[in-house]
């Protein structure tokens, strides 16, 4: 329910050019008229198996949503909570969560795979984890990391992906 309401939430920022978070409350009308069996958030997590109802709803809020980027140039201006106001942002994000999320329902399962492929890359960053999540945190300078590769690109990182 969690994933499927985002991509609402996204979709309701770029497609009605949004000025600010929208109403969490508009979501809930838009769920579909028969919810039985759907898993109540207060009693996460929920592990038992997902009705048909749910899925689909999750399924049409995803296509939806993946539409709506395909037909969005990534430079229009959209309200976000970070220093990039536009459509690009939700895009990164979104891949971004997606990704965890299918990370946590394959770790649900015993089968989780990384988030990333191996393979090459244009840069690579390598510490301790609490170097790694000070620096991604902005806390913390590149300086205390082993960087391979590319420095422009980690130059840069934080204009593609700004912290939370």
């Amino acid at each position: 329910m969690h994933l499927a309401g985002v991509h609402r939430g996204v979709r309701a920022i770029i497609g009605e050019r949004l000025q600010g978070l929208p109403d969490p409350a508009g979501f809930v009308k838009q769920l579909p008229a028969d919810t039985t069996g759907w898993p109540d958030p207060a009693d996460a997590p929920n592990r038992g198996p997902m009705p048909a109802g749910l899925l689909d709803w999750f399924a049409e809020s995803a296509a939806d949503l993946e539409s709506l980027f395909a037909a969005t140039d990534p430079a229009q201006p959209a309200w976000t909570y970070g220093q990039d106001r536009t459509a690009g942002f939700w895009m990164r994000v979104q891949t971004i969560e997606a990704a965890v999320h299918r990370w946590d329902a394959e770790n649900a399962l015993g089968t989780a795979r990384p988030l990333h492929a191996d393979g090459p890359c244009d840069v690579e960053l390598s510490g301790t984890a609490s170097q790694l999540a000070l620096f991604l945190w902005q806390r913390a300078p590149a300086g205390e990391l082993t960087v391979t590769g590319d420095r422009d690109v980690l130059d840069r990182y934080f204009t593609l992906v700004p912290p939370v």
